[in-house]
């Protein structure tokens, strides 16, 4: 399942599906895996969600995925999906809304949502991406000056979560602050 609601309301979000799509032809995984794409998550449960084998949230506006996360009581039915072993892919507001604060990222608040809280599902962790060598040293000033435990991601780089454990791929910055 591909979830673009991160990019409601930017030029991007009508081209969403064709994009995914395109991706995973690139991937050559377009004939083998079915692909459902939801827009909206009025009236959706884990009951909806326990059906995929993956669910990918990808970019966009961090404040407006988490207020819409939040407003449609999403968040625990995600976290039972991703607790209970569901395979999980956020890309960069997807991954931030995964720790602990998402007021890490230079997405404007255009929502008005004034909770930081994300999912916190990386044990105290939050996650910060697009870190460049230049933006880490600003990070750990940020993170010491909220008390933020981080972990940063360079735009090429990943993190793969299983637990209470991660581990690099990619290349580039990962690294905890």
């Amino acid at each position: 399942m591909y979830l673009p609601i991160a990019l409601r309301g930017h030029r991007l979000f009508n081209g969403a599906e064709k994009w995914f799509r395109s991706v995973m032809k690139l991937h050559n995984r377009h004939e083998d895996v079915s692909l459902e794409v939801w827009d909206d998550l009025t009236n959706k449960d884990f009951c909806n969600l326990r059906r995929f084998n993956s669910i990918y949230i990808g970019g966009g506006n961090t404040w407006s995925l988490m207020k819409e996360i939040t407003e449609n009581d999403f968040k625990e039915p995600l976290r039972v999906y991703i607790e209970g072993g569901g395979i999980y892919y956020g890309g960069s507001a997807g991954a931030i809304i995964c720790g602990s604060n998402i007021d890490i990222q230079s997405d404007e608040n255009l929502v008005n949502w004034r909770d930081t809280n994300g999912m916190d599902l990386l044990n105290g962790l939050s996650v910060a991406c697009h870190v460049t060598e230049e933006k880490f040293n600003m990070l750990e000033n940020m993170a010491r000056k909220k008390n933020l435990h981080l972990l940063a991601l360079a735009e090429t780089a990943g993190a793969i979560i299983d637990g209470v454990s991660y581990r690099c791929v990619g290349n580039g910055i990962c690294r905890e602050i």
